[in-house]
């Protein structure tokens, strides 16, 4: 029990350190935002073990929490204490563990005011059991119902809720409820249970234990801002502000509307006076200037249909047979294959889309049109033995030369 006891007195040694240290911190800092605060409480176990438990032995727990807002927040939890219980077979089959734990919790509030809190919270941790045992009435027993004291670390899973009620600035009021789950199922010290014929019976589950904690939430920072985890209620003159803007706002938009419509109005007056006005001067151009127009149109035609004679007399003359190396259905494709030709030295390749409708395949040359014997002996001496499948193909329109 001496050795217990120098334990306990330095688990609680060293919360009281970690407070004062983390206490001092956050007081000095002079930066920090409205959105750290610490939770300090204390209260009473429940625990569902293998032997029983006392109610009456001691719990503690030191969080630190940051608040994004006043929906979510996120705290470092550490909690300490001890777990004490006495068997209710003849026996006496008892425990002691002091235990030490940290969990790292999410926390949501589902019921937020300017003056109280209710959340949900839950997260992961670890837990340092120290369990010592012991049997008041071993006679006859031998290490039949003795428990096995251990020293070691197990996982564990918290769930729980916060009430909060705001006191001041700097200060709340918390209860908390939370439910604890291990890995472990030797947390009192026996992972097994006593059948009705005395025989050991392993444990079917792992160990869990609730507690039930009252305290006080010391929040940083300055008191010019209110802190992020309470929604502030805005007053009569707040609420109604916003409106009252928002009525201004109106108001202007409409006159700047009214101003607006009535230079709209004048300009379309003015537009009704321009048309009117273009309207005659077109009457009279027409009467003037349309036999004049549909000369100078004629002429353009006849123009045109004259160069296209040439260039189709040229193309009869120079020769429209063009020895094709590939034929592709869209102009993009074919257009990769010209510029791969262009940097491969062919210089002359192009392009020959579609001759009519009915035909969908945009071909690649590798020359410019020529005679049809011109065509076959490149085709047989050059071109050939560089693509093999390459055809001559006679086209009399004007090709794509591509850049």
């Amino acid at each position: 029990m001496k050795s217990s006891n120098i334990k306990r007195r330095l688990t609680t040694a060293s919360l009281v350190l970690a407070l004062l240290f983390t206490t001092q911190s956050f007081a000095q800092s002079q930066s920090m935002q409205r959105n750290w605060s610490i939770d300090l409480m204390g209260g009473i176990p429940y625990t569902q073990f293998t032997v029983g438990s006392e109610f009456l032995t001691p719990t503690a727990a030191f969080n630190i929490r940051y608040a994004a807002n006043p929906q979510f927040a996120i705290r470092g939890s550490f909690a300490g204490g001890m777990l004490e219980g006495t068997g209710e077979n003849w026996f006496g089959q008892n425990y002691e563990n002091q235990f030490v734990r940290f969990s790292l919790q999410p926390e949501f509030s589902i019921v937020r005011s300017s003056t109280v809190n209710l959340a949900l919270f839950g997260g992961i941790g670890i837990l340092k059991n120290d369990v010592t045992v012991s049997l008041e009435n071993p006679r006859g027993t031998g290490n039949r119902y003795a428990g096995s004291p251990n020293d070691d670390f197990t996982s564990n899973l918290s769930v729980g809720s916060s009430f909060r009620v705001r006191l001041s600035p700097r200060l709340d009021f918390l209860l908390q409820v939370e439910e604890n789950f291990t890995t472990s199922a030797s947390m009192d010290g026996y992972d097994f249970v006593n059948s009705r014929t005395g025989d050991r019976v392993n444990q079917s589950g792992n160990d869990r234990f609730m507690t039930a904690m009252a305290g006080f939430t010391i929040k940083f920072g300055s008191n010019k801002q209110r802190h992020a985890m309470w929604r502030k209620e805005p007053s009569i003159d707040e609420a109604v502000k916003p409106l009252a803007q928002e009525i201004d706002q109106l108001k202007r938009k409409t006159a700047q509307n009214e101003k607006s419509i009535n230079e709209q109005d004048k300009q379309a007056e003015e537009n009704k006076t321009a048309i009117a006005d273009n309207r005659q001067q077109i009457k009279q151009m027409k009467q003037r200037d349309l036999p004049r127009m549909i000369d100078s149109v004629e002429a353009s035609l006849k123009e045109l249909k004259k160069k296209e004679e040439e260039k189709q007399k040229m193309m009869r003359a120079t020769g429209n047979y063009y020895i094709v190396t590939g034929s592709y259905l869209t102009m993009n494709r074919a257009m990769n294959h010209l510029r791969q030709l262009k940097e491969q030295g062919h210089q002359d390749a192009r392009i020959l889309p579609p001759k009519a409708q009915q035909s969908k395949w945009y071909r690649v040359a590798f020359t410019h049109g020529m005679s049809r014997t011109e065509a076959n002996n490149l085709l047989k001496n050059k071109y050939r033995a560089l693509n093999s499948e390459a055809w001559l193909f006679q086209y009399t329109r004007e090709p794509v030369k591509g850049n």
